[in-house]
């Protein structure tokens, strides 16, 4: 069953590396040793080295919660947890590798700890319909919002009402403003049907500037009632939460340039998922922030030119 599995996860990489082309491929690869040189560089501070570790765990559970097989893996795989702690083990050996080098023995722990609890989070009981009003207060346009509000609705609310609840503590609004930008970016993880992608007859450019608008004003919604809680409390610190909030602002754009440079309708996003991981990598380590904004820029040209042959005839 493992090596059956491992054939498919090599068949599914070579399929996403020939979709690429291979300018993209080289590129990818350059991002990859780029990524790699970092993570050697910054580990080996002690400062920075719990903040990566915790940064790769979490990345790794986003992606676990996003992958669409796990229900397939439960009911077909003689031990579905053993196979799919093998799986993050194997994409944690590089983190491991430089914890180990550098002697940090107590995160090396802690990381594999992590990868044996991450196979046993279900979050299946959120893909059932949750049909509320708050789903139904958010724009049609804005379908990306409502399928993941109505996926992880639980989820959410919970991390949005403990933010709000426990704003007294320092530490709980920009957590939970992190937490939940990083659910958010998952929203855009899949193309829309063309259909729906040309009904409102905007030109790129003008599609573009009113995805980002709607996205904005139901991010600030979410986002600005933990800012001000937290500043009622913490009045001398006003600048943490609102730092922030235009982070997550910024993100939530590169991830919607992200996902219209690799548009496809009905398909998944596959070519644009390390970018995705990208993105939400800088939120814990600033020496990405650079490079995400230079990728922001290159996607955005992109989505224009990618966009033309759809939408051309409304520029």
């Amino acid at each position: 069953m493992y090596l059956s599995i491992l054939q498919i996860r090599i068949k599914q990489v070579y399929r996403a590396v020939s979709d690429l082309g291979l300018f993209r491929t080289l590129f990818v690869i350059a991002l990859i040793i780029f990524l790699m040189m970092a993570l050697y560089t910054y580990i080996s501070q002690a400062a920075w080295s719990k903040w990566i570790s915790a940064a790769y765990i979490f990345t790794l559970l986003l992606l676990h919660i996003k992958r669409p097989d796990y229900r397939f893996l439960k009911i077909n795989a003689v031990n579905h947890h053993a196979l799919l702690f093998l799986e993050y083990l194997l994409l944690s050996i590089p983190l491991l590798i430089c914890q180990v080098y550098f002697r940090f023995f107590d995160l090396a722990g802690i990381t594999i700890l992590g990868l044996i609890v991450i196979p046993f989070v279900d979050i299946s009981y959120k893909r059932k319909g949750l049909n509320n009003r708050l789903i139904k207060a958010i724009p049609d346009e804005a379908f990306e919002w409502k399928s993941g509000i109505r996926k992880y609705f639980l989820f959410v609310a919970t991390a949005w009402l403990a933010g709000i609840s426990t704003s007294g503590y320092i530490g709980s609004v920009p957590a939970v403003i992190i937490i939940l930008g990083l659910v958010v970016i998952n929203f855009y993880g899949s193309g829309e049907p063309l259909t729906i992608l040309i009904s409102p007859e905007l030109s790129p450019k003008r599609f573009l500037f009113r995805k980002l608008l709607i996205a904005q004003t139901i991010i600030s919604f979410m986002i600005l009632p933990l800012v001000l809680a937290f500043i009622v409390f913490h009045s001398e610190l006003w600048y943490i939460p609102l730092i922030e909030f235009l982070f997550i602002s910024f993100i939530l754009w590169y991830v919607i340039f992200l996902k219209y440079a690799f548009y496809q309708p009905n398909k998944q996003l596959v070519a644009g998922q390390l970018f995705t991981a990208i993105g939400a990598m800088s939120v814990f380590l600033p020496f990405l922030i650079p490079l995400t904004c230079a990728l922001s820029v290159r996607f955005y040209f992109k989505s224009i030119s990618n966009l033309n042959p759809y939408l051309d005839d409304f520029n």
